[in-house]
């Protein structure tokens, strides 16, 4: 069973004919041996769920105005960035037009300008605070450039200053609740989540940070489970026995009747079937057959409750229909109801549309049927949502999937110009090239990668690749050499076998 990631593996053999000119590949069989041995990096994509406070509050929190300003349009992180720093002239204090230029800055892989206006961002935001350091706002965007630069600890000390002086601020008191739990300090996080619902019982943040908790212990679960190293049954009696018990949200039903509070429960829930649901089906063979998702007994029973809670919510017309649209669409994905899940993500109008893991998860659920057409269209537009390293990887290996060859050369092309140092996209690159029968181009771009940038290319998974580019420069002491320095644990050590066993034996 797969365990500590979600990741796309894939050994693949499109029975291409080389033009056996190298030393080492001297016949048919040569070649059939490395061709099998050949292995793209795994991608690794995230596929978490994500609520907000917007969507456990009752009340639609969708901006409905159609009077958008200037200043909000360029805050669009996906705004060009020359009217970004232009509108800096006009806005040299905007914290959140800072943030988006540090973003864009970031997306381009110019680490020296991201650099540069994150610490001017620091400056303004700290300038700012220290004139008024009681006000939320203030110290909310204080907060963001901090954890923009994974500043944590001070993130720590400024909430706990805040809600020192002001103990009777509910979201203060939700935000530093949150960080705590981020920092797994979920005992302390408790007792500000249980003053700030003796203050204001109805306020969505609280139920937000109450799941936060609860997705916080599931987690940890999940880690403690697969890092004890358990045979597949085992690990399958250990996920099954994951329960959300939350006292918490349970009393604010009861006491309250809080809609959020039930909410977050449904949402806890969902996060653990998805989980578990998932990680089991992760032991197929990706991208090669088809693998349906399959919950639990219970967990379909579970997932039955919730389907008729959303459903009857929204025969109800509530203001605020967001979340259980999101929910309806997740829970058909789970039962492995795939056009069903798009239905909802239609019926829901507009509400879904930009709904990042949502068009990540209809994605994953065509991939997991072999429907890549559909995969790559979802996940395309996950991208045009907001640009991910991790997906734009795991699509160009969709892509290869789908027989879209010179797609995936192109993207990966695009990715090595956007990121030259990284080591997975030349080894990628090569692997693709390798497969087509571009011998000579493929261990070109390795050794041309090693001399370039040694240290990307000593890694341990980088080993493998320079081993392949040996076989085929003619080098077998470099091969052999290389690939007894692969050890197990290496991500590539078994297919590092094949080919040691093949050509390092005399022949």
């Amino acid at each position: 069973m797969c365990c500590s990631r979600f990741g796309f593996y894939m050994l693949f053999s499109l029975g291409i004919l080389f033009n056996l000119t190298a030393q080492q590949l001297e016949n048919k069989k040569d070649s059939s041996v490395f061709i099998q041995a050949v292995e793209i990096p795994a991608a690794a994509p995230q596929y978490n769920l994500v609520f907000t406070a917007a969507a456990l509050d009752t009340i639609s929190k969708v901006q409905t105005s159609t009077d958008e300003s200037a200043a909000d349009i360029i805050k669009d992180p996906t705004a060009a960035l020359a009217a970004l720093l232009d509108s800096l002239d006009q806005h040299p204090s905007d914290i959140p037009l800072i943030l988006s230029i540090c973003a864009n800055y970031r997306q381009q892989n110019d680490q020296q300008n991201y650099s540069t206006y994150l610490q001017y961002g620091f400056k303004q935001a700290m300038k700012a605070y220290e004139e008024h350091p009681d006000r939320f706002l203030v110290v909310s965007e204080l907060v963001e450039v901090l954890s923009e630069g994974g500043n944590y600890e001070a993130v720590m000390q400024v909430y706990e200053r805040f809600v020192m002086t002001k103990p009777k601020h509910v979201e203060g008191l939700c935000r530093y609740a949150m960080q705590l739990i981020l920092q797994g300090e979920l005992e302390k996080a408790d007792h500000l989540l249980q003053q700030a619902q003796s203050l204001e019982p109805a306020y969505a943040e609280i139920y937000l940070a109450a799941m936060m908790y609860e997705t916080s212990k599931i987690l940890m679960q999940l880690s403690d489970i697969m890092q004890k190293g358990l045979n597949d049954a085992a690990m399958t009696d250990a996920l099954n026995s994951m329960r959300v018990e939350s006292t918490f949200l349970n009393r604010a039903i009861e006491q309250y009747s809080s809609v959020p509070a039930q909410k977050a429960l449904d949402a806890a829930q969902l996060f653990l079937v998805y989980y578990r649901t998932v990680i089991k089906a992760a032991s197929g063979q990706l991208g090669k057959e088809l693998i349906k998702l399959t919950a639990t007994k219970e967990d379909l029973k579970t997932l039955n409750i919730i389907e008729k809670r959303a459903k009857k919510a929204l025969k109800t017309k509530p203001q605020n229909t967001f979340f259980y649209y999101k929910v309806l669409t997740i829970i058909q994905v789970l039962e492995a109801k795939t056009e069903k899940a798009e239905q909802y993500w239609k019926q829901s109008g507009s509400l879904l549309k930009k709904e990042k893991d949502i068009l990540r998860l209809l994605s994953l659920s065509h991939f997991l049927n072999l429907n890549f057409k559909a995969a790559i269209s979802f996940l395309n537009q996950k991208q045009s949502v907001e640009y991910s390293y991790q997906d734009q990887y795991a699509l160009c290996r969709i892509y290869l999937f789908d027989r879209q060859v010179n797609q995936t050369i192109t993207r990966l092309k695009d990715m090595q110009s956007k990121f030259p140092q990284d080591y997975q996209i030349v080894a990628a690159l090569a692997a693709v090239y390798f497969q087509q029968g571009q011998l000579q181009t493929g261990a070109n771009l390795i050794i041309d990668f090693e001399q370039q940038y040694p240290k990307q290319a000593s890694q341990d998974e980088f080993l493998y690749f320079r081993a392949l580019a040996s076989v085929v420069l003619q080098k077998k002491s470099d091969t052999c050499s290389i690939l007894q320095s692969i050890k197990e644990g290496n991500s590539y050590f078994d297919s590092s076998q094949k080919i040691a066993k093949y050509f390092c034996a005399d022949r």
